[in-house]
């Protein structure tokens, strides 16, 4: 979602990008799962809040709420994004979805876990992907259902020991296909 962001302030930057590949990228949650209601809206839209008053940051690592630490702003904003709201920064008004709804992006593979519940289910990805402009876009799940050697949640995705046999293998073969940047095409 960042990078989609930073492509909406600096689209010259667009065509010097080949191909991306986002691991769990969402930027709203749509899903109703129990554990979504749990963790994202309890938790992080709730009792985070609270640590970050308390610490001046959001000590996640140590919570074990997630894999880095978060600035007081970063997670507000986060927060903020995560909820079915325009995407507009709470800034400078600056409207990403309006900068990006005919932007043609570079090829995108999104990456999604069949046991990731609550952070990014498909349909949390998908609506990320019909606010991310126009051009290649593709999901593809984890999960042994789909042929794959586990079941990946929203951080083993990166982590699992058989991760470098499912989406690592598809991610490198994604940026062998799309491996030059439209400038460099033309």
């Amino acid at each position: 979602m960042l990078m989609n962001s930073y492509f909406a302030r600096f689209p010259d930057t667009i065509s010097k990008v080949a191909s991306c590949v986002y691991f769990g990228s969402k930027r709203s949650l749509y899903n109703h799962h129990i554990s979504k209601y749990f963790q994202a809206n309890l938790l992080w839209f709730g009792i985070a809040h609270l640590y970050t008053k308390k610490h001046g940051y959001l000590p996640a690592k140590s919570l074990k709420w997630g894999s880095d630490n978060e600035t007081k702003k970063s997670h507000r904003q986060s927060a903020q994004w995560a909820k079915r709201a325009p995407w507009v920064d709470s800034d400078d008004g600056f409207d990403y979805a309006q900068k990006l709804i005919n932007k043609v992006l570079p090829p995108t593979l999104h990456v999604a876990g069949v046991s990731d519940k609550a952070l990014a289910q498909p349909i949390d990805i998908q609506r990320f992907i019909d606010e991310s402009g126009c051009g290649v876009q593709k999901l593809s799940i984890y999960g042994r259902q789909y042929g794959h050697k586990h079941d990946y949640g929203h951080i083993d995705m990166l982590t699992h020991k058989y991760a470098c046999h499912d989406q690592f293998k598809d991610l490198l073969s994604w940026f062998e296909m799309y491996d030059q940047p439209e400038e460099l095409l033309t």
